[in-house]
């Protein structure tokens, strides 16, 4: 301890060098502008500052037109699309598309409110579209692919008319 004590009688006893309080003074108030390095990493970083919403906006763009082509395919009708296609199982296909749509369809108007009285029209849905046996394979067999391709495109043709009626309808009543 009396290390200590003597320690800080020294201290206590020396003066600051000359001119001690002068550079403190420098130090404790440096000048009031402050100076910014002007070199290469200004310019990076207005770089990336720019290229975020540039990209974001490009990518927009894309995202958009692509959303329209999506839309505009999907404003085919199902008779034209069927027109072009001589093979019974791609009619098939396609009809079998429509129907699954339209039930995604209808869940979705119905995901948020079970109770808007729409789920009733599932059991619609499903009495349009319902085929226990297809007719593609009741079909003679003696028919060619080609009349066979021209009986489905007129009977599916007739229930996907059906099918959009009844879409058309419970969009109208939930909206």
């Amino acid at each position: 301890m009396k290390e200590l004590d003597n320690i800080r009688n020294i201290l206590d006893d020396m003066e600051p060098a000359e001119g001690h309080f002068e550079r403190f003074m420098e130090k404790a108030n440096p000048p009031k502008r402050i100076e910014f390095r002007r070199n290469i990493s200004r310019k990076r970083i207005f770089w990336k500052a720019v290229l975020f919403p540039v990209a974001a906006s490009i990518m927009l763009i894309f995202g958009a037109n692509l959303l329209i082509k999506t839309l505009n395919a999907n404003k085919v009708s199902f008779s034209e699309t069927v027109a072009a296609m001589e093979d019974p199982q791609e009619i098939y296909s396609a009809y079998m598309d429509v129907v699954r749509e339209s039930y995604e369809y209808l869940y979705s108007l119905t995901a948020y409110d079970p109770e808007n009285g729409v789920s009733e029209h599932f059991n619609t849905l499903e009495s349009i579209t319902l085929e226990y046996v297809p007719l593609m394979e009741v079909l003679p067999e003696e028919m060619s692919e080609e009349e066979k391709a021209e009986v489905l495109r007129e009977y599916y043709n007739k229930r996907v008319e059906s099918v959009i009626e009844l879409r058309k309808y419970v969009a109208s009543i939930v909206n």
